[in-house]
């Protein structure tokens, strides 16, 4: 390898380089390409909704009615992080939230627990999390069963914070917005 690829190489690991395609799925839940960060940051990189029947597709509607006409009384909710291998060690407080925006209120109800369920601060290196090549990745589809009063056409968006104890590292990620039937 000549001497510049192999510096290019060298210089686009400590810049930031897109996910190889044997780390997950390689794209956002739009299909766009993630970037993964420097080695010593974190980033929620997808938070989003989808039907129960197909965890991991985005849908904005994940309790439509399919062709049996019956409303969906559950859905799944992904988060994914990426984290460089300088926060093996990094602790953290990861915050889920999710609001009704045609009422403008809380849904507290509607919030899976995503691991680690210990109360905070958490690890990077630790479970859930799992080290590829320099990077940790953290993914996770949780169920969400829709209470009584929830839906009706309403619409709602998740927020996920991931911030550390000494709050060098901070990332905030929102769902798109979606509604439930």
């Amino acid at each position: 390898m000549p001497d510049d690829r192999y510096l290019a190489a060298v210089i686009a690991l400590f810049i930031g380089v897109r996910v190889p395609s044997s780390q997950g799925k390689g794209t956002d839940s739009k299909g766009a390409k993630k970037k993964m960060p420097n080695v010593n940051d974190a980033e929620i990189t997808g938070l989003y909704v989808s039907q129960s029947q197909s965890p991991g597709v985005q849908d904005d509607a994940p309790n439509a009615p399919g062709a049996s006409t019956v409303i969906g009384t559950t859905f799944e909710v992904t988060l994914e992080m990426v984290a460089g291998s300088d926060l093996n060690t990094a602790a953290y407080t990861l915050t889920v939230s999710c609001a009704n925006l045609t009422k403008w209120t809380s849904a507290s109800a509607l919030v899976p627990a995503f691991p680690p369920t210990t109360p905070p601060p958490a690890t990077v290196g630790a479970s859930p999390w799992k080290a590829e090549n320099v990077y940790f990745v953290y993914s996770d589809n949780q169920p969400v069963t829709i209470p009584a009063g929830f839906g009706g056409g309403q619409v709602y968006q998740y927020t996920a914070s991931l911030i550390t104890t000494n709050g060098e590292v901070a990332s905030i990620k929102q769902s798109d917005p979606f509604v439930l039937y």
